[in-house]
């Protein structure tokens, strides 16, 4: 009922009724603690009053032989011409003198003196010489004559005659004026702090009304935020349509509905011709605005339930939900490319271009998005060797189609057993002269099949969405043999290659920042390589990833530079480390002129840039002097050392020509 209520109320409101209440409790007990310290203040203060009338208006006429034997009249009288004044100004009530046997020598009423009465507890205090004061009520007394007084001051005063107590002084005050003082202050009081605390309980509602507001403000951005990332998360950023990850989230979807309703999906995958000629020629702007021109034009030609996608580069995705036979896929396709048929403009120019797009259809061609995105992509690259518009998907098509969807299951049990290994090769600084770090080579040791070599267990991994899994298994145990060499005083640098996709994983930071720190490895200690294609096929998300790497403080290395097709002005944004010159262009520096001048002007770039070069590919000691001539600063390659076993690095770099700069 209370969560209900709290429900109803809202935060603000709940607020409001639990801290008034808070408050208020609080102020009351303050009020009472005060009020009851005032009470005690009063009656010590007449008590103090009283102990000092006893020594002004009593002692001066008694002396000790008086409490044994009793006061003489003129002492009585003397006594009452003492407290007269104050007995006759109400400002006394009664008063009395005790012996220490309880016989009372003096009374303002004198009918008592000479009796004897029980000696009470707060006599034998008194007499005990203890100062006590008690609020007695006399409305109900016995005598009835005393009624009158109600509420009564009573204070016992010690008689105190050479060090030894010999009586007690019994004074009545009247408690009414006191009381009243004391209400007045405890109304006093409770004003202040009523007003004290009603101002506290508006400065913090106002904070909370204002920490509330902004509290709510701040979800609504996150909630934007996240919202909007969730949409970049499933959107190409260039072309605004979904990427690979919501057209198979879109692809599952039409399936069950095809399920459900007995129907059928197709899937189809279109790859432009000639794209690279327009980047080339035109400039990777034009080249964007042409994959903008081309998805607005795709998404024209199909019906709103239809999805397009970019999957990459110049390749599309197509989502047909509802298909119910060939002819009608067939149908689909010759829209899709008459929607190629018109030139597009770019820079005042008009281009034209034609493409190939692959067929797959549910249930016929696979079940699952990835079988059928696979299976279309097969009846794209036989459209595009038949320079046919489209082709539908035939089971002759893909002869490895089997084989290959055995590797996959094969590399997925590989990663998740740990049977796949690293092997690491050398990189040599040619200026010392002394090996400079390692770079990480995924290896693959097929139970049955054998050695299954990179080229080919890295592009299955790509396509069948296993890339991620490998890497971080690539990484983690590069980072722990990392972190094993480094406590046997081994600290060499260790590189690991990303691929696209690692690229544009958001969550990439994150683990690499994770795995550093379980094996206590310092950043700088990792080098990330990252082929020159794979930056540009998203360019900004791979820069947005790249330079988080680069604040977290791991190198970054652009591999196979040269093959790519990047411009001057995106690799000055970039926040590398080195470039890494192919092997296709080292390995013929000997017999190529042209590979040798692509090779020379490679590192003079690279240093323009303020970047170190890194040849990869060395297989003779020819290479190797034509590298340092030209100013190359690291070298690669199996005339330094093929790839080798963790196990053999330590041994190898003792025994090698080129030491670390330190002793191992």
């Amino acid at each position: 009922m209370a969560k209900l209520r709290s429900h109803r109320l809202g935060f603000i409101g709940t607020f409001a009724l639990l801290s008034g209440a808070a408050i208020t409790v609080l102020g009351l007990a303050l009020a009472q603690i005060e009020s009851v310290h005032d009470r005690a203040d009063a009656m010590d203060h007449a008590a103090s009053s009283a102990q000092l009338l006893a020594q002004v208006g009593l002692q001066p006429h008694v002396d000790r032989s008086d409490l044994a034997n009793g006061l003489p009249p003129s002492a009585v009288e003397a006594l009452d011409g003492a407290f007269q004044a104050g007995l006759a100004d109400g400002q006394l009530t009664r008063i009395k003198l005790w012996s220490s046997s309880g016989q009372v020598l003096y009374s303002d009423q004198h009918e008592l003196i000479g009796q004897t009465f029980p000696i009470s507890d707060d006599l034998q205090e008194g007499l005990d010489g203890e100062l006590t004061a008690e609020v007695s009520d006399l409305s109900n007394a016995e005598n009835v004559s005393e009624r009158q007084f109600g509420q009564l001051l009573e204070v016992y005063v010690p008689v105190e005659f050479d060090g030894e107590h010999v009586g007690s002084f019994e004074l009545y005050v009247p408690w009414a004026p006191i009381a009243a003082d004391i209400r007045a202050n405890s109304n006093r009081l409770y004003l202040v702090l009523a007003a004290g605390l009603l101002l506290l309980w508006a400065v913090l509602f106002r904070i909370i009304v204002q920490t509330s507001a902004r509290m709510r403000r701040d979800r609504e951005e996150l909630a934007r935020r996240a919202d909007e990332n969730r949409r970049l998360a499933m959107h190409d950023h260039l072309t605004g349509l979904p990427n690979r990850l919501l057209f198979q989230d879109r692809a599952t979807q039409a399936i069950a509905a095809a399920v459900r309703d007995g129907t059928g999906v197709g899937v189809m995958i279109l790859d432009l011709h000639r794209f690279k000629e327009v980047n080339d020629t035109l400039g990777h702007d034009r080249g964007d605005e042409l994959l903008q021109q081309l998805g607005s034009r795709l998404q024209g030609a199909l019906r709103a339930a239809d999805t397009v996608a970019r999957l990459g580069g110049d390749e599309f995705g197509i989502l047909i939900a509802g298909l119910s036979s060939e002819p009608e896929a067939q149908e689909v396709a010759r829209k899709l490319t008459g929607a190629l048929d018109a030139s597009f403009e770019l820079a005042e120019l008009e281009i034209a271009l034609g493409g190939s797009i692959g067929i797959a259809r549910y249930p016929e061609d696979g079940a699952e998005p990835e079988t059928l995105l696979r299976h279309a992509e097969v009846a794209m690259y036989v459209a595009k060797a038949a320079r046919d518009p489209f082709q539908l998907y035939a089971a002759e098509q893909d002869t490895y189609s089997t084989d290959r969807l055995a590797l996959v299951a094969a590399l997925r049990r590989a990663i998740d057993e740990g049977e796949l290994s690293l092997a690491f090769q050398p990189k040599v600084d040619l200026e010392r002269s002394a090996v400079v770090g390692m770079e990480a080579l995924a290896r693959w040791e097929h139970p049955t099949r054998g050695p299954v070599f990179p080229d080919t267990f890295i592009p299955i991994a790509e396509h069948s969405g296993l890339i991620r899994r490998l890497t971080s298994y690539v990484l983690r145990v590069a980072i722990q043999q990392l972190a094993e060499w480094r406590a046997t005083g081994l600290d060499l640098p260790v590189s690991v290659n990303l691929s696209v996709r690692d690229l544009l994983d958001p969550s990439i930071v994150t683990r690499i920042q994770e795995l550093l720190a379980a094996s206590d490895v310092p950043a700088d200690r990792l080098f990330l390589e990252i082929t020159e294609s794979s930056m540009m096929d998203q360019p900004e998300r791979a820069l947005a990833t790249l330079g988080a790497l680069a604040d977290i403080g791991v190198g970054l290395s652009i591999d196979d530079f040269g093959t790519g097709y990047s411009s001057l002005a995106y690799l000055q944004r970039l926040p590398v480390r080195e470039l890494k010159i192919d092997r296709s262009f080292v390995m013929h520096i000997m017999t190529s002129r042209g590979d040798a001048e692509i090779v020379r002007s490679t590192i003079d770039l690279g240093h323009n840039l303020g970047l170190s070069i890194v040849a990869e590919g060395v297989e003779d000691e020819a290479a190797m002097a034509f590298l340092i001539e030209v100013g190359c600063d690291v070298a690669q390659g199996y005339y330094i050392a093929k790839p080798m076993r963790a196990a053999d690095v330590p041994s190898w770099v003792r025994a090698c020509a080129w030491p670390m700069l330190v002793d191992v």
